[in-house]
C-alpha cells in the first residue's frame, strides 16, 4: 500500500513539475497526421484510422462543450479503443494492473492522464467516449479529428480537442 501511494505522489509531481505554465507542450512523439496512435507500455505501436475507429461500435453521448448548447456526440467508447493493445478489461483489471493510466495526447501536445479504470465499464456507468461527431456531423476543425468527451465530468479540462495519441503507462513504483 506503501508503495502504491509513493509512486502515485512520485507520478503526480513528476507531471506536474515538467512546466511553470502547468503543462509541458510537446506534441506526441508518434504522432500521424488524421490517425490515432496508441503506444506506450504495449508492445508496438498501433495505428489506428478514422475508418478503424467507425468500425468499433459506436456510442452517443450528450454534452455541453465550452459555451456551446448541449450536443450529441457520437464515437466509440476509449475502451474498445484499446482493445487492439490487450490491455486488462473488467475482471482482469485488478491488483498492479490497476495502477495503468493513459495519457491522452493532443496535436498541439496539450495531455491529460486517466486512470486506465475510467474507461472501463466494469467500473464507471458512463465511460469517456472518442468522438468522431458532434450532433450528427464530423467536428469542427477547433476540435480536430478526434475529441476526447467524458459523460459527467463537471470542468472540461479533460475533453481533450484533436486527439493524436494515448500513451498508455503504469505507476514506476509497481512490479
Amino acid at each position: 500500500m506503501y508503495r502504491s501511494i509513493v509512486g502515485i505522489v512520485t507520478l503526480i509531481l513528476t507531471l506536474s513539475a515538467s512546466d511553470a505554465s502547468g503543462q509541458d507542450r510537446r506534441p506526441c512523439p508518434v504522432a500521424e497526421a488524421g490517425t490515432l496512435v496508441l503506444y506506450g507500455d504495449i508492445g508496438s505501436p498501433i495505428v489506428l484510422t478514422e475508418a478503424d475507429l467507425l468500425a468499433l461500435p459506436q456510442t452517443s453521448v450528450r454534452g455541453t462543450p465550452h459555451g456551446g448548447e448541449p450536443s450529441d456526440y457520437a464515437g466509440p467508447r476509449l475502451e474498445d479503443v484499446l482493445a487492439p493493445a490487450n490491455l486488462p478489461r473488467g475482471p482482469q483489471l485488478r491488483g498492479a494492473e490497476v495502477t495503468r493510466y493513459v495519457v491522452v495526447e493532443a496535436v498541439d501536445g496539450y495531455r491529460a492522464l486517466f486512470a486506465l479504470a475510467e474507461f472501463d465499464s466494469a467500473f464507471r456507468a458512463e465511460v469517456p467516449i472518442l468522438a468522431l461527431r458532434r450532433n450528427g456531423a464530423p467536428l469542427e476543425a477547433e476540435a480536430g479529428h478526434f475529441q476526447i468527451i467524458v459523460p459527467g465530468e463537471m470542468r472540461h479540462a479533460r475533453w481533450v480537442r484533436d486527439v493524436a495519441c494515448l500513451r498508455v503507462a503504469r505507476d514506476p513504483g509497481t512490479n
